[in-house]
């Protein structure tokens, strides 16, 4: 099916010429027609554009939802008023990410949108909008994709699959439609890009340009592509066009089509042949000159020189100190809440560790878990920590780890505090890690006292957190987050939205370890390409959804990790290369680095 597909593609290609842009955006700003356009935001970032009829709709990741009459220059916000985004701080006069919109097929004065965990429905062309309960969807389901045509409405998930409304419940239409399993048990579907209904229902998936059709033995793969530096695609009652690496494939009623994009440095674009649209966007990738050691607490010079000694034998120029470690003890800081709640360590002076490194030609990163903090946990009669529903007293989910309240204005303050006086010593970025909410355990009972009756978002609190350290700190902020928050959409579970956590930072580090995937994970190939694998397609990913600079945390490490050793290290590293990744850090909680270095080990 594929070679005849592509023996079409050939054949046909000549009939394709009048597929130009339509509209094209390229270093912030937006044209139409070789004019910019009036009522747009400066500098902003396009979810998608959708063009029905003369009406052109434009959807953001910040600024709402905008509409264009016939080719107007002017541009009119129809943003729900209820979709802004909630803070726990001052209000920051944004809206929520618009994940998925679509304009009924048969009434074009019927429009839904979805801000990934809220759909919304208007019947007046976007004057007035109302919530549809999303009753049937799982919990902390992420809507990504919206179709609709008279009573028919469908709805795309980040990683459950495809729902039909029906009787006022949603319900799943995954049947056959494939899932990669994580585990024996655990499996999560491709995140939708598109779906439409009629017959063949038809859906397209996000980071694999596929296409698959659903009929009476269930869903079949109608098409697979390559990928590449584009991405994009549009279903269509009669076809549909997708992007392949960076060529544009249309079907038109089973005749295939093919045109090479342009031009080559837009960012998005419509590309349009009078008839059919499609919203392309560019894969960007950012340069990072960062390549660090995990160096944990800086409490012996001894252990100091020696990570500074690895480094500049396996070609790195950073070293990552603990300044507050996963327990809450904070080293060289010298804070009051810190030292009521017992918290403060010995500690190297931290601005003579600062000079060290930087005389060694070492940049110094300061290291702050947030979230996960036992003396916080404790102090002040557990006032900060999250409470148990059941017990009424402080809860924990893992015997091991004691989590305070995220919504808690305090808690934010104090850990910018400490990230204040570790930049005054010296050093040159502040990272923040365990920024996220508790996953092990009965997080079910987990009541957090000081979350604002506001309808706010987990990974708003998050976000929160982060807008108001990156305000006030003149460093580099940079943030570690589970590597497989880059795959799916996971912020109302664990609080970790990538794309609204990278319009804030600097940095984003997913942490791509391939022994913490599950077992299950490209089909159990636990070997060294297995290890390649996952750290390209990880990174690949996080150049769609980032809009930060990448530089993931590689694992020097060997736990659950058949065939350790130096070219264990180099599968990784080629992954890197390969994705356009230049930055990298290791980690070793050991600080036990022969393993870049020998080829022996």
């Amino acid at each position: 099916m594929k070679s005849l597909a592509l023996s079409l593609i050939l054949v046909f290609s000549s009939t394709v010429s009048s597929w130009k842009p339509l509209l094209v955006q390229n270093n912030g700003f937006l044209y139409y027609h070789e004019a910019k356009c009036k009522g747009l935001p400066a500098n902003i970032v396009i979810n998608d554009i959708q063009v029905h009829g003369n009406i052109i709709y434009l959807t953001t990741s910040q600024h709402g939802i905008f509409k264009n009459n016939g080719g107007d220059s002017y541009w009119e916000n129809i943003t729900p008023a209820s979709a802004y985004t909630r803070t726990i701080h001052s209000p920051c006069n944004q809206y929520r990410s618009i994940s998925a919109f679509c304009v009924d097929g048969c009434d074009p004065a019927r429009l839904y949108c979805a801000t990934k965990y809220t759909l919304y429905t208007s019947g007046d062309a976007g004057k007035r909008w109302e919530v549809i309960p999303m009753t049937g969807l799982p919990a902390n389901a992420c809507i990504t994709a919206l179709y609709a045509k008279g009573g028919q409405l469908v709805v795309g998930t980040s990683w459950n699959g495809i729902y039909r409304y029906t009787a006022g419940r949603f319900v799943a239409v995954n049947g056959s439609f494939p899932r990669k399993m994580y585990s024996d048990s655990i499996g999560f579907y491709e995140t939708i890009a598109h779906v439409s209904g009629g017959s063949p229902v038809r859906a397209a998936t996000r980071f694999t340009p596929q296409v698959y059709s659903y009929g009476a033995s269930g869903w079949k793969m109608v098409f697979a592509g390559n990928g590449g530096p584009y991405y994009g695609c549009s279903l269509y009652e009669d076809g549909w066009a997708i992007v392949d690496g960076d060529r544009l494939v249309v079907n038109n009623n089973g005749t295939f089509v093919y045109q090479e994009l342009s031009p080559k440095n837009f960012c998005c674009a419509v590309l349009t042949d009078g008839t059919h649209y499609i919203f392309v966007k560019a894969v960007k990738t950012s340069n990072d000159s960062i390549r660090g050691l995990y160096a944990a607490t800086p409490t012996s010079w001894q252990t100091i020189k020696k990570c500074v000694g690895y480094a500049k034998r396996s070609g790195c120029n950073a070293l990552v100190f603990d300044i507050k470690d996963d327990y809450g003890n904070v080293y060289g800081i010298n804070n009051e809440t810190a030292a009521m709640i017992g918290a403060l360590q010995t500690s190297l002076p931290l601005h003579e560790l600062c000079n060290y490194c930087h005389a060694n030609g070492i940049q110094a990163i300061a290291r702050m878990v947030v979230f996960k903090d036992k003396r916080l946990f404790s102090g002040f009669k557990h006032r900060y920590a999250i409470v148990d529903a059941a017990t009424k007293k402080a809860w924990q989910g893992n015997p091991k780890e004691y989590w305070i309240d995220p919504y808690s204005d305090f808690v934010h303050r104090y850990t910018i505090a400490i990230a204040q006086q570790a930049q005054d010593a010296g050093f040159d970025e502040i990272q923040f890690d365990y920024v996220r909410f508790p996953t092990d355990g009965p997080v079910n009972r987990c009541v957090f006292t000081f979350k604002p009756d506001n309808g706010i978002y987990k990974y708003e609190a998050i976000t929160d957190f982060l807008r108001t350290a990156k305000a006030s700190l003149a460093v580099p902020v940079s943030v570690d987050v589970y590597g497989f928050t880059v795959w799916y959409e996971f912020g109302q579970w664990l609080g970790q939205d990538i794309e609204a956590m990278t319009g804030i930072i600097d940095v984003l580090c997913p942490m791509v370890y391939p022994s913490h995937y599950g077992r299950k994970f490209f089909d159990g190939k636990i070997t060294p390409e297995g290890y390649y694998t996952i750290v390209r397609e990880s990174l690949s990913r996080a150049y769609m959804y980032s809009k930060a600079t990448v530089r993931p945390y590689l694992q020097a490490f060997n736990m659950l990790s058949p065939g350790w050793g130096y070219d264990y290290i180099q599968k990784q590293i080629q992954a890197c290369t390969d994705t356009g990744t230049q930055g990298y850090i290791f980690w070793n909680a050991g600080r036990d680095y022969e393993v870049l270095i020998n080829k022996n080990k």
